[in-house]
């Protein structure tokens, strides 16, 4: 039960998942505004009960309701960029403040070294940079103004050197972590983004196959019964193929079908959906388009085809059959309405559309 309460407020009521990009940032910085609320909560609670700190009791209970206001409106809006300013811009008007206190220099400047990690991971690395650059140029400022009003107990010359060269090695390894990481998820990306390609397209004929041919089906069904607008189903087959094979060999037989699917592919629009059924059999999902566009389609590409020099096997046809969307209708029935319609082309001579 906790840990499904924390997957609730760190992913904003479940608005993100771990398939969405900003799911790292949107979980970090939900652990930091948590965090934040706890510590400034316990500091105050420290500074009332032990070290009677007036100030440090002011600026924890102030930072505290930001924090808070900051939360809601984050998973009011789901609005990242801007949250992750506003917590990082909180932090560092709490931590110059809190330099500021003379009374509590001594210590103070450690905290330095809290804002490249949180600035970077909140606002990467463009904004990052900025931000700490920033900052740090400010710290630098105030060390150099400060210094010599310090006692020398608190701070060496040598202890502000390590504090500042330790801030700046902690920035340029944050940044170079960022940038391996970036380099790394383009180059996941792009290697998904193959192997994607490979799952979807046909090895011979550089068309989709019939998972991707499935998925565009299922979506078109939906989208329609939707929105009401149809689209149409062109199954075709290529009429006498496998004498095609037996005369002019399977190798011919491969290099005519990558030439019926340049061809098809030629004759279609951009948004149609062209891929391999299966053996010599194509469909052609067109959405949008009704009965007449599937058929004027259908016939342009018959035509083509019928026309087209075959220099290796001679002259080639092909059977076509259209089917369009009905209210009612499921992957399953447009496929076979179009399968039905191949089939009486089939019958009635082939080089045909029927539909």
């Amino acid at each position: 039960m906790v840990q499904y309460l924390w997957e609730k407020y760190a992913t904003n009521n479940f608005a993100f998942s771990k398939e969405d990009p900003d799911y790292r940032r949107v979980y970090l910085l939900n652990i930091i505004l948590a965090l934040g609320m706890v510590v400034l909560v316990s500091f105050a609670v420290l500074n009332i009960i032990i070290f009677t700190m007036t100030y440090l009791v002011i600026l924890n209970i102030f930072s505290f309701i930001l924090l808070i206001a900051i939360s809601v409106y984050f998973h009011k809006t789901l609005n990242l960029e801007k949250t992750a300013l506003l917590t990082t811009l909180l932090i560092i008007l709490v931590l110059v403040i809190y330099f500021q206190l003379k009374e509590y220099r001594d210590y103070a400047l450690y905290w330095i070294t809290v804002i490249p990690p949180v600035v970077y991971f909140l606002l990467e690395k463009k904004k990052g940079r900025v931000v700490t650059a920033v900052f740090l140029g400010f710290m630098l400022f105030f060390i150099l103004s400060r210094y010599q009003g310090w006692v020398e107990e608190s701070f060496t010359t040598d202890s502000i050197y390590n504090i500042v060269i330790a801030s700046l090695a902690m920035t340029v390894m944050i940044g170079y972590y960022e940038l391996s990481r970036e380099e790394a998820f383009a180059a996941l990306k792009e290697k998904n983004e193959e192997l994607t390609e490979i799952s979807i397209k046909d090895t011979l004929t550089g068309l989709y196959n019939r998972l991707k041919l499935d998925q565009v089906l299922e979506y078109e069904v939906n989208r329609s019964n939707r929105t009401g607008e149809g689209f149409s189903v062109i199954m075709a087959d290529l009429d006498r193929f496998k004498l095609i094979n037996d005369t002019y060999g399977h190798i011919k037989g491969d290099h005519l079908l990558i030439k019926i699917s340049d061809i098809m592919r030629s004759s279609c629009r951009k948004i149609d959906i062209v891929g391999r059924w299966g053996g010599e059999e194509f469909l052609i999902i067109c959405p949008g388009v009704n009965t007449a566009g599937g058929i004027n389609l259908a016939e342009r590409i018959r035509s083509s085809i019928e026309n087209h020099p075959f220099e290796e096997v001679g002259q080639v046809t092909i059977s076509l059959g259209v089917a369009t969307y009905s209210p009612g209708d499921t992957r399953e029935t447009i496929v076979k309405a179009a399968d039905y319609a191949l089939y009486k082309a089939k019958e009635k001579g082939r080089n045909r559309v029927e539909y």
